[in-house]
This record gives structure tokens, C-alpha cells and sequence, in this order.
């Protein structure tokens, strides 16, 4: 069952297994098909607008398995999940940096190397990769003892630690370079720390790696290993805003070198992005260097597409937990407040003709009717307590496009709904259970408000 066995449950992607994610995941990529796509990508939308959810299915573990290929070279991409919230590159010390130019060179080395960390960590942790002859793993080592070892030594990393002998297995020298570049990054981290203790500049002796004399090369000597896919790396940056202004005009600037070709950035964000500025004040353009989705505009502008990923979302879910019903079935109307409802739409529908106020018969019902039955209950006010929200066209509707918004009502009304029927299985949520929740949850957003 998995999703802590409330269907309805919201974790975060990348706790999510591969299996489970293919079979949840509902493919939104013809709305949102440049994600896809070679080139550079900016994905805006509010939190809980499945984001996260469209960078998980896109790494290389869900699109084998979606694929049907059991050969990791035989995909068309490989996509590095780079999460930046929570993590050491919102170090607050870096502020401290007072001489400009510094601090855009340490800010790019600190995030060269942490995404560098995380595309060996995928490798590690994402890729299924077969070795039975050990070819793999030799080829790995000369590019470690070799290519690799240049750019090591260009960005001024001396005394490196040299990689195991390719008779060893492909994993130890893949976790070699994980721990590698989580040393690197420390030794940044430690910097910072000495120097919030000084008054005085302390001088940073450590290497220094960028995106076009480091990462860039690293990447494409990557792709040249027989058992990687030949088309361009996907760097999936989720939750940009988390970056300070610096790192953000740093990944401003490898938008503005356009390498989509070898590496394609994607890059999500919650509408709250820093700057479109790069490290030299140059602004970047779209669609001249990216190209730009905004989830909120796009199921704006077509509802009954955001209905129909929800009503999809919603059935995977049940079907994996065996519950046999539609999504309408299994998030009812409450019959009675309906069929009233449907009683003055008719009424609308029927006088049209000689008072009807929008283009067709159904104009006037679908915007009249039901606040008219609210104000029949006595006013807003006082209809409120009254008024039933349930139905899972209303869930959608109260939704706002965002399907966070969704999801977590409903995992409370099904977590709700199992403890009132003694944990035996439930086949529907009552009416009543769905309102109930929905106005504690209504009343909890006024009071934050």
C-alpha cells in the first residue's frame, strides 16, 4: 500500500520508492511539455502544486521503469534531483563575504560542488546499472584517474586522494566521489564558520570550481561512460527561491551560457525568485534563454483540465489501495442540499428565455443558483454553518488549482472517517465528515489570517 496507507497522504517526493511514483504519477507533461524537453526551464507555481512531484517521476529510476528499458544508457536524459531547501547552501555566514568578487566566486564553488555531490549520489542512489563483466566499473575509474582527476587538479585541488583500481565494484568509487564533494562543501562550511569569529579577512586557500571550467566539462565526461545516456543532463533545482541573491544571479548566469544541449536546467520556484540578474547585471530573457511554465496561469485558464489531473490523481490513489469506487462515489454530494440546488437551476434555466441575463440557459444556473441557495438559508452569515461542502467537484473547486490543497483535507476526511467506523474498510466519506473538515480547515486559515 505504502503512502503510510491513507491514500489521501502527502510525503515528499523523494521519500517516494520509483514503483510507487510511476504508478501515482499522472503524466502532465503535454500541459507542460518544455519540462521535457532539451533547454532551460523555469517552473513556477505556489507550494504543494506538484512540482517535486514532476522532478521525482523525471529521474532516472521512475523513467526506467516507465520506459520498459532495463539499460540505463538507453534513455534519452538523466535528471539530478537538486533539492535547495533545507540544506547547508542557505548558510547564513556567506553574507558575511564582504568583497563582492569573492563572494560570487565562493558562492559558485559552494554550489558547483554541492550539485556535483548530488549527481553521484543519484548515481548511487537512482541509476540501476548491471556490471557483470566489470566494464563499467574500469570505465568509470580511468575517467576518475584521468579527465576527472585534471579538472581536480585545475580548480586547485592538490593531494587528492586517488580513486579505487576499476577491478573494484562501481559503487565504492561512485560513493568515493560523493564523499569527495560533501568534504569540499564542509570545508567551505568551515570556512564561513572561522570567519564569523574575525574581524579581519581570513584568506580562503581551499579550490575553487565553477559551472564552465568544472561542472560543465565533469558532466560531459559523464555522458561519455558507456553505460550513461548520450543526451544532456537535467539539473533539477527545486525551490530556487531558497537560494541568497548572489547564488541566484550565479545560476542566472549558467541560464545566460544556454549549454541546454549538454546540461539542461530546470529550475522550480514558488513565484517569490530573487532576481532574473546575472553575476555581471546582464538580465536573462525568455524565451531568448528559457523558457517559462506557470502552473497557476495554465489551470487558470482551462479548470476543467485541473478537474480532470485531480479526478485522475484521486483514482490512482484509490485503485492502489483496493477501493473500488470513483472519485465522485467515494467523495459524494450531500443528495439532499443538491437536489434544491438543481431546483433553482431549472428555474433559471426555464425563465432564460424572457429574463435571462448571460448567453445561454446553463450561464444564468451555474452562476446564480447556488449562492442563491445559500442566501436561502439565511445569509451568508448565518447560511454558513448550514451549508454543506461536499461533493468532489466543490473539494476540486476549493482546491484554488492547487492540488496540495486537495489532497490534505482529504487525507484528515479519510483518516476521520476510518476512526468513526472502528478501522474497518470504508467505501465513501460521508457528506457531513467532508464539511466538517473542510470549515476546520477554513476556520484555521482566518485565524492565521
Amino acid at each position: 500500500m505504502s503512502l503510510q496507507d491513507n491514500p489521501f497522504s502527502v510525503q515528499t517526493p523523494e521519500d517516494i520508492k520509483a514503483e510507487e511514483v510511476v504508478e501515482l504519477f499522472v503524466d502532465v507533461f503535454s500541459d507542460f511539455y518544455n519540462i521535457k524537453n532539451q533547454g532551460h526551464t523555469f517552473l513556477n507555481g505556489p507550494r504543494g502544486s506538484g512540482k517535486s512531484m514532476m522532478f521525482r517521476y523525471l529521474e532516472p529510476d521512475c523513467q526506467l521503469i516507465k520506459s520498459g528499458q532495463s539499460e540505463l544508457c538507453k534513455l534519452p536524459f538523466y535528471a539530478v534531483y537538486v533539492p535547495i531547501k533545507n540544506t547547508d547552501l542557505k548558510v547564513t555566514e556567506l553574507e558575511r563575504l564582504e568583497n563582492k568578487h569573492a563572494s560570487v566566486v565562493l558562492n559558485e564553488h559552494f554550489l558547483t560542488v554541492f550539485i556535483a555531490s548530488r549527481v553521484f549520489a543519484s548515481l548511487r542512489n537512482r541509476a540501476v546499472i548491471e556490471d557483470p563483466t566489470g566494464d563499467h566499473a574500469r570505465s568509470l575509474e580511468a575517467y576518475l584517474a584521468g579527465p576527472f582527476q585534471k579538472l581536480l587538479l585545475k580548480a586547485g585541488l592538490v593531494n587528492t586522494p586517488r580513486p579505487l583500481p576499476g577491478e573494484s565494484d562501481l559503487p565504492t568509487n561512485i560513493q568515493w566521489c560523493v564523499e569527495l564533494f560533501d568534504e569540499l562543501s564542509s570545508n567551505v562550511i568551515g570556512y564561513l564558520r572561522r570567519i564569523s569569529f574575525r574581524r579581519t579577512n581570513l584568506i580562503y586557500n581551499g579550490p575553487l570550481c565553477g559551472y564552465l571550467d568544472f561542472l560543465l566539462p565533469m558532466l560531459k565526461g559523464l555522458r561519455e561512460l558507456p553505460f550513461m545516456p548520450q543526451g544532456p543532463f537535467y539539473l533539477l533545482l527545486d525551490d530556487a527561491d531558497n537560494l541568497n541573491e548572489t547564488q541566484t544571479r550565479i545560476l542566472n548566469s549558467w541560464v545566460f551560457c544556454r549549454t541546454g544541449a549538454d546540461v539542461s536546467l530546470k529550475i522550480s520556484t514558488q513565484l517569490n525568485y530573487k532576481t532574473f540578474r546575472t553575476a555581471t547585471n546582464q538580465r536573462i530573457d525568455s524565451p531568448h534563454d528559457y523558457n517559462e511554465i506557470d502552473i497557476s496561469t495554465v489551470y487558470a485558464s482551462s479548470k476543467s483540465r485541473y478537474s480532470n489531473r485531480v479526478e485522475e490523481i484521486v483514482r490512482r490513489r484509490l485503485k492502489r489501495h483496493c477501493l473500488g469506487a470513483t472519485p465522485q462515489e467515494f467523495f459524494p454530494e450531500y443528495a439532499k442540499q443538491e437536489e434544491e440546488i438543481r431546483s433553482i437551476e431549472a428555474s433559471y434555466i426555464a425563465e432564460w428565455h424572457d429574463e435571462g441575463r448571460g448567453n445561454r440557459p446553463r450561464d444564468d444556473a451555474n452562476r446564480y443558483a447556488r449562492p442563491d441557495f445559500i442566501k436561502s438559508l439565511g445569509g451568508v452569515k448565518k447560511g454558513s454553518s448550514k451549508y454543506r461542502y461536499a461533493g468532489f467537484k466543490q473539494l476540486v473547486y476549493l482546491s484554488s488549482g492547487v492540488i496540495r490543497y486537495f489532497l490534505e483535507p482529504a487525507s484528515r476526511m479519510y483518516a476521520e472517517a476510518l476512526s468513526e467506523s472502528g478501522d474497518k474498510p470504508i467505501g465513501y466519506i460521508d457528506s457531513e465528515i467532508q464539511d466538517r473538515i473542510i470549515k476546520i480547515g477554513r476556520a484555521s486559515c482566518r485565524e492565521r489570517v
